[in-house]
C-alpha cells in the first residue's frame, strides 16, 4: 500500500511555497486525517519549537505518523547550506 504525507510549515518565510498548510498544527493535522492522509512532513523555524511530547500527542490522537521534517528552514532564516 502507499502511504501518503502532506505538508505543513510553521515558518513564517515559507508561506509562497508549496506547502500545504501553514501554522495552526492541531488544526492542520485533524484536517490532513479528515482527507485521508497517513503522515505529516513537518518545516518548523528550529529543532525544538515543538515539545516533542505535544507533536507525540497530536500525532497520536488525529492517528498520523511523522514522515519527515524538514530542513528548508534553516536556509531560509539563517541562511545555512551544505
Amino acid at each position: 500500500m502507499i502511504r501518503s504525507a502532506v505538508t505543513i510549515t510553521l515558518v513564517d518565510k515559507l508561506q509562497t511555497g508549496p506547502w500545504i498548510y501553514w501554522h495552526d498544527l492541531a488544526g492542520s493535522i485533524s484536517r490532513a486525517a479528515a482527507l485521508g492522509f497517513d503522515a505529516i512532513e513537518l518545516f518548523t523555524p528550529a529543532a525544538d519549537s515543538i515539545p516533542v511530547d505535544d507533536l507525540k500527542g497530536l500525532l497520536a490522537q488525529y492517528n498520523m505518523t511523522l514522515a519527515a521534517v524538514g530542513t528548508g528552514a534553516g536556509k531560509v532564516i539563517h541562511s545555512l547550506s551544505m
